[in-house]
Order: C-alpha cells, then sequence, then structure tokens
C-alpha cells in the first residue's frame, strides 16, 4: 500500500470516528430529552416509543430538544413536568416526522406549554388533531396572527378570548391572492383554529388556538 493510500484510509477512519461520536452524541441528547418529558430513565424510555417512533430524522428531532429548550429557557423553567405518554408519544411523532419549520414550531410551542408548570392550560387530544391537519399556508396565518398579536400593546391577557383580522390584512401580509386565503382560512375555520368574526370580513382567532400561543405571547408583552 502506497503512503497516499495509508493517508487516504487514515484520513477516512478518522471521519468515520467523528461521524460516531457526533451520532452518540445526538443519540444521548435525544433520549436525555425524552426522559425528560416522560420523566422516566433514558434507558426505559429508549424502548418506550418502539417501532411507532424511529429517530431517524436527526436534524428535525435535534431542532426540537434545542428549540424547546431554549423557549423554557427564555421563560426561566428550571423544572419541567411530564407529559403523559399517551399525550407524549402522538406529539413527539408527528413533531419528528414534520418537514416544514412553520409547523415543527407549532408543534414545539405545544411541547413547550405542556412541560411548563405555570402555563396552566390543558392538554387535550383536539389540539394533535388539529396541528395534524394544518398545511404549511395554514401555519403561516396562524402565525401572522401570532405576529400581529406580539405587537399589540392594549392586548389584556387576563381577559382576551379572540382576536381578529380582515382579509385584506392576512392577504396583503402575506401576498396572497383571495382564491388561496379562501381554501387556507376554510380548513382553519374547520378543525376551528379560526372563527368568522362578529364584524363580516374579519375572521378571529378563538382560545382554542390561542391557547397554544399565549404563555409565549403573555411573556413577551
Amino acid at each position: 500500500m502506497s503512503d497516499t493510500d495509508i493517508q487516504a484510509v487514515s484520513k477516512a477512519a478518522a471521519e468515520a470516528s467523528k461521524f460516531g461520536t457526533k451520532a452518540l452524541d445526538t443519540t444521548n441528547k435525544i433520549l436525555s430529552f425524552i426522559a425528560k418529558v416522560f420523566n422516566e430513565p433514558a434507558k426505559e424510555t429508549s424502548g418506550m416509543l418502539g417501532d411507532s417512533m424511529k429517530f431517524y430524522r436527526w436534524k428535525r428531532q435535534i431542532r426540537i430538544v434545542d428549540k424547546v429548550n431554549k423557549i423554557l429557557e427564555n421563560r426561566g423553567i428550571t423544572k419541567t413536568i411530564p407529559i403523559p405518554p399517551k399525550f407524549a408519544v402522538p406529539i413527539l411523532q408527528n413533531a419528528s416526522l414534520e418537514d416544514e419549520d412553520s409547523l415543527q414550531d407549532i408543534w414545539i410551542r405545544l411541547i413547550s406549554n405542556s412541560m411548563d408548570p405555570e402555563f396552566g392550560g390543558e392538554l387535550r387530544f383536539a389540539f394533535i388533531e388539529m396541528i395534524k391537519s394544518l398545511s404549511t399556508l395554514d401555519a403561516k396565518i396562524l402565525d401572522l396572527f401570532y405576529k400581529t398579536l406580539k405587537k399589540d400593546p392594549q392586548i389584556d391577557w387576563e381577559q382576551i378570548t379572540n382576536y381578529s383580522l380582515t382579509k385584506e390584512q392576512i392577504c396583503k401580509a402575506m401576498s396572497l391572492d383571495f382564491k388561496a386565503y379562501y381554501v387556507s382560512i376554510h380548513n382553519l375555520f374547520r378543525v376551528q383554529c379560526l372563527a368568522p368574526a362578529v364584524f363580516k370580513g374579519r375572521v378571529k382567532m378563538g382560545n382554542e388556538s390561542l391557547t397554544i400561543y399565549k404563555r409565549e405571547l403573555k411573556q413577551s408583552h
């Protein structure tokens, strides 16, 4: 074997070693997070999800872990509460399989709220089904409500139960034509994320949807 071949093999071995270490670190990071979610030892939770949740989407899973930890850190939460397995398994499964950041961010908010002992909201299966039914555009419209609410200095967070925007506000902010708007809005009505407002031409985010965003929004004011 020539010196060049030896160098090539050595380099390949070094890269493989780095990849193996990185993969192990990633696995440990995810299992540690799962253990915190379930409030069980890592060796117990590693088999808990079984065949229903394969950890093959490393980047997406690490994004969940990092963003949830960051949200909880920003809230000053040092001691989290576990999520009941009947909720945790489908939430983590769907969140880890989600390719779109805007949709995964909604799952991340739900996970963060569910682990936050100060959140106070009730976790429901309806939230899981609601998020599963959203398209990327649906998520971006909800995010528009979130960003608009975040900028509003007059919100009373103890009293607010809904918040409305006009069709024109939504279409202009997102450069949407009316056809795309109506397709998305009707789906958001169907899954009860939004509803027609009292005033014609406006749509509102109701209390169910606000629950997912409320803790984060309240903190930002």
